[in-house]
């Protein structure tokens, strides 16, 4: 689920904390901001929006916002060999033959 607005956002940075932070330290910062704009006498509805947003994505794909902030794309989160980024769901093929790859099997020959 990579968003093309991922590269322009940073979602840490909007709930003010640390991309090392625990699940519940960013859970913990986006209610603290959520409240305080919600107390403001100006409340913004954009910041509501990217709050939210940023919430969203870090408690619901944060693995895969990570790999992508580091230039990796999309991350394969099911752990199988099976379904790979290109959506072609052929096997894997860079893995070794003992783990069942069908290309470039050691001992072939």
């Amino acid at each position: 689920m990579v968003d093309s607005d991922w590269s322009e956002v940073d979602f840490y940075g909007d709930l003010q904390v640390h991309p090392d932070a625990p699940d519940d330290a960013i859970a913990e910062a986006f209610r603290r901001l959520y409240r305080a704009q919600a107390e403001s006498r100006t409340p913004d509805e954009a910041v509501f929006k990217r709050l939210n947003r940023a919430h969203q994505v870090l408690r619901s794909h944060r693995q895969e916002y990570d790999a992508f902030r580091a230039g990796l794309g999309t991350v394969q989160v099911s752990g199988n060999r099976f379904g790979d980024v290109n959506g072609t769901n052929e096997p894997r093929t860079d893995q070794p033959a003992e783990l069942g790859c069908a290309a470039g099997a050691v001992g072939d020959g």
